[in-house]
């Protein structure tokens, strides 16, 4: 039983509705970011995981380093595809801290050979969807987000 005293628990996952900035900047709104448990100070070293065709995760470079240093030192002598894959796969950000008239805010910019991943026109709808889920914040295209909601359609309808 919950008292009133005991805070509220954390929903699995928060979800924003967001826009893909022209200059590649991916604003992450303060109760997504709060989710994850990371550092709000701005600044914040970041690794872009490309999972599918418009859809992309960020991860705390701290929480995934070990791992990316083992798969660089692996792929150092492999041949150059699968050095060129891994290097296109997972890139560097940062989490930026953005002071305002209206209040403080985040982002990460989005380099142009990672924002090509999202596939969004840079004149159409820029719009992205975001979910943030066990220290990890995804960003999907609606393409994307709508051909997950078709695949699992039929099993969650009521």
């Amino acid at each position: 039983m919950v008292s009133a005293a005991d805070p509220e628990p954390e929903p699995a996952i928060v979800a924003a509705v967001g826009t893909f900035g022209v200059q590649g900047m991916v604003h992450i709104p303060d109760p997504l970011l709060r989710s994850t448990g990371w550092s709000r100070e701005g600044n914040l070293p970041l690794v872009i995981q490309w999972i599918e065709p418009g859809r992309l995760r960020l991860h705390l470079e701290s929480d995934v380093l070990e791992q990316l240093e083992t798969y660089r030192t692996k792929f150092e002598h492999s041949d150059a595809e699968d050095a060129a894959a891994f290097i296109d796969m997972y890139r560097p950000a940062k989490l930026y801290l953005i002071k305002a008239a209206r209040g403080t805010k985040y982002g990460v910019r989005l380099e142009a050979e990672t924002a090509s991943h999202l596939a969004i026109a840079m004149d159409g709808d820029r719009t992205i969807y975001l979910e943030a889920r066990r220290a990890m914040i995804d960003i999907m295209s609606p393409n994307c987000r709508n051909k997950r909601l078709q695949n699992y359609v039929g099993e969650i309808l009521l």
